[in-house]
């Protein structure tokens, strides 16, 4: 009977074992896991054209999950759908689902980028690790971008530009409006643009929160272009901008009240070894060739790999 009894019990420890190093296993295997990634397109443009990037972090860093994210209809609503309107959907898509809910990277391109900035400040759940601007406008742009097939309304878009870009229906209308940064009209821009100069806590009353989303990033990494013609003035990807009355005179982030003063808490995160700047020649539109994939993997691979 003792022996039995005995027989039974280690039986029972055995198993209880089994289910102990399972149970590890399976804790193991989820913390191993690859951060989850969040992909986010530019202005006329499309969650497909992310396919070739989503692919170099799946090669690169096997069994990460990876969201291109689409709002809306895709390329005209990138053009005509106001940035905070953009932001709400983006918010809702994230934070329904699962595979996110831990937190994730997240990469904006083109005006994806400043977009994707939003969403950190504004909403900012699940929470961003890394953050990727890739020729991001975070300064904003003082030039209107082409919009390939939509050729027919470029005309009328620069003629909005030039009369009315921070009237309210325009403001309500079109994306790029919203981070339009005249340098010959910075009280208007200040006063009128509804979006940029939110984020970038440009008004008297700062937003706190802001700054504490922004400063909650393992990392910020953003490359500008030297070949970049798309954006006005390309500098605008490292937060450059045109200075007051000047279409030629480019001011550094460094050399902004915005940095010095710490208004989003950039300069918390380049204290802190945080803020990550690099120089591509490549493209603005070129997310496919190996200009591309010789500087995100130099550049953005690791970060992805290390959080």
């Amino acid at each position: 009977m003792a022996a039995a009894a005995g027989a039974v019990a280690v039986g029972r420890c055995w198993w209880a074992s089994c289910v102990v190093l399972l149970l590890v296993a399976v804790v193991a295997t989820v913390a191993a896991a690859p951060t989850p990634v969040v992909l986010m397109h530019g202005i006329n443009s499309h969650a497909a054209s992310l396919d070739h990037t989503s692919d170099l972090i799946k090669k690169y860093i096997p069994g990460t999950y990876v969201l291109k994210l689409e709002i809306g209809d895709g390329a005209p609503d990138s053009i005509f759908m106001p940035m905070r309107e953009q932001i709400g959907i983006f918010c809702q898509i994230v934070q329904s689902d699962p595979q996110l809910v831990n937190g994730f990277h997240l990469m904006g391109v083109s005006q994806g980028g400043v977009l994707s900035r939003g969403f950190i400040e504004y909403c900012d759940s699940p929470p961003v690790r890394v953050f990727v601007s890739w020729l991001g406008p975070q300064m904003g742009v003082y030039g209107v971008p082409g919009i390939g097939q939509y050729k027919y309304l470029d005309m009328t878009l620069e003629d909005i530009a030039d009369c009315c870009i921070y009237d309210s229906w325009v403001q309500s209308a079109i994306s790029f409006s919203n981070y339009w940064r005249d340098p010959y009209a910075l009280p208007t821009y200040l006063q009128d643009c509804v979006y940029l100069p939110d984020i970038n806590n440009e008004r008297p009353i700062k937003n706190p929160l802001f700054k504490q989303r922004i400063t909650s990033l393992k990392a910020f990494t953003m490359c500008y272009s030297t070949n970049d013609t798309v954006l006005i003035p390309k500098e605008t990807a490292w937060f450059g901008a045109y200075a007051p009355n000047s279409d030629s005179v480019i001011v550094p982030l460094e050399q902004t009240a915005m940095y010095q003063q710490d208004w989003i808490g950039l300069k918390t995160l380049n204290d802190t070894g945080r803020l990550h700047k690099f120089v591509i020649d490549c493209l603005h539109t070129d997310q496919y060739h190996p200009c591309f994939d010789d500087a995100f993997i130099k550049n953005v691979m690791p970060l992805l790999l290390k959080y």
